[in-house]
């Protein structure tokens, strides 16, 4: 029965160690040693077999031991994903959440030369808790995918003032995505039982890419694009992972509030002006291997009935 589920670990680790792009099966013995570190359902608890003697559950109206009884359980509640041989459209939704905080430049605890902001030119640095991106800005609705599913959350100072202070920004996009119908009569061939779990619990394989940027001080003087500026400026400090990983329908996000930490801004009087800034930063990039193998991810419930 095993094999006629997909083993999500072993999907997941194949396709990061290897750039396979198929889903892969459970067999009886990865199975076993997932739910419960043997390579098959034991005879007798290990109380009493300490050698885990293979064993293969117990059968129909047979007593058995606790243990055996749950290491079958174990490794039932493993196998919760399922392929779906039809044709999918993979869709997103694309939100765009802001918020503000002001900043006068007697604010800067980073730059003894901060200046006052005059529409896009000034000097400031500081460090301190940018506020929550909570207001919604903008919504694209569901429409077709297109190469990944993309999340980001970050603080800036921007181009604009407010009266003399700075505005500091935090930005965020969250991107919420499912597999849909491909036809609307392909609902006729999903069986009721499930029916209902396709906007919610069909999922694939993803590469997850998550790149966190954060500011770090340094003193001295910074050249921004060939104009120098003499403050305490900072360096960007970048850390970069990959994983692999098997999603059900889900959303993309890195979290409302960006990272304590220090931002900048820096602006001449040239006609452009010539502007740099930098903050803390969280960007991920969500690419599925291969949306056209799809899976049904069957949620576990606890158990309600007679103990």
């Amino acid at each position: 029965m095993s094999e006629g589920y997909v083993d999500g670990t072993k999907t997941a680790e194949s396709n990061c160690a290897n750039g396979t792009t198929k889903l892969i099966d459970y067999t009886y013995e990865n199975l076993c040693y997932q739910a419960f570190g043997q390579r098959s359902l034991t005879i007798q608890p290990l109380s009493l077999r300490s050698d885990a003697a293979a064993g293969f559950g117990p059968y129909p109206n047979t007593k058995c031991y606790a243990d055996t009884y749950n290491q079958f359980v174990y490794a039932i509640n493993l196998l919760t994903r399922v392929r779906v041989m039809l044709p999918w459209v993979l869709e997103t939704n694309v939100q765009t959440i802001a918020n503000s905080i002001l900043l006068a430049a007697t604010d800067s605890n980073g730059c003894s030369s901060a200046q006052d902001c005059t529409e896009g030119v000034g000097l400031m640095s500081w460090q301190g808790q940018p506020a929550s991106a909570t207001t919604v800005v903008s919504e694209s609705g569901w429409g077709e995918f297109s190469s990944y599913a993309f999340a980001q959350t970050s603080a800036a100072i921007t181009e604009t003032c407010s009266d003399l202070n700075y505005i500091l920004e935090s930005y965020r996009v969250v991107t919420q995505w499912r597999f849909a119908h491909f036809d609307a009569d392909q609902t006729y061939a999903i069986p009721e039982l499930w029916r209902d779990m396709v906007s919610t619990n069909l999922g694939t394989l993803w590469t997850d890419e998550v790149i966190h940027t954060v500011e770090k001080p340094i003193a001295g003087a910074y050249d921004c694009n060939g104009t120098t500026f003499t403050c305490d400026w900072t360096t960007d400090e970048t850390l970069h992972e990959t994983s692999c990983i098997v999603s059900a329908s889900g959303v993309a996000d890195q979290g409302a509030t960006p990272d304590y930490g220090w931002v900048w801004f820096a602006s001449n009087t040239a006609f452009p002006p010539t502007v740099c800034n930098g903050g803390p930063s969280r960007v991920e990039y969500l690419v599925p291997v291969d949306p056209t193998q799809v899976l049904l991810q069957v949620t576990l419930t606890d158990w309600t009935g007679e103990e």
